[in-house]
């Protein structure tokens, strides 16, 4: 369970990459991330998201769902600040477990349907002897 994350600048030329990518970002954010933070995330487009609802009843395909074509699948770039307030004192949840997601009522419903790309060359966090420890993915 990682609880920072780094963004290196090379890493939104790589953003920049993905067709269609619509942008609603005000400033590319560097260096570390820390939990309250607000950075980049890839979400799926609000705008669209609104105008399929209205209109699912009348472009869908057999399921009932929209079709993919009428751009279901737009993202954008956008701002969002890191964590969830929990429902108790207010602290700040930034760590779900994979294995109990949905069985967790602070994230089961935004697990199913709000999903979020998260733009990172690497994570870290500390070992039992406070030293940090860096995931990354070399290319």
């Amino acid at each position: 369970m990682c609880c920072r994350y780094h963004v290196e600048e090379y890493l939104y030329d790589e953003v920049d990459k993905i067709p269609g990518l619509k942008r609603s970002v005000v400033h590319h954010v560097t260096g570390d991330i820390h939990p309250t933070e607000t950075a980049p995330v890839i979400v799926k487009s609000s705008e669209e998201d609104g105008m399929l609802a209205e209109r699912a009843g009348s472009i869908s395909n057999k399921s009932g769902r929209p079709s993919p074509k009428e751009g279901r699948n737009s993202l954008t770039l956008s701002n969002m600040a890191w964590g969830f307030k929990a429902f108790d004192e207010g602290n700040l949840l930034i760590n779900a477990r994979a294995e109990s997601l949905l069985l967790k009522p602070a994230f089961r419903e935004l697990a199913k349907e709000n999903r979020c790309v998260i733009p990172a060359t690497s994570f870290y966090e500390w070992d039992q002897t406070k030293d940090k420890v860096t995931l990354s993915q070399k290319a």
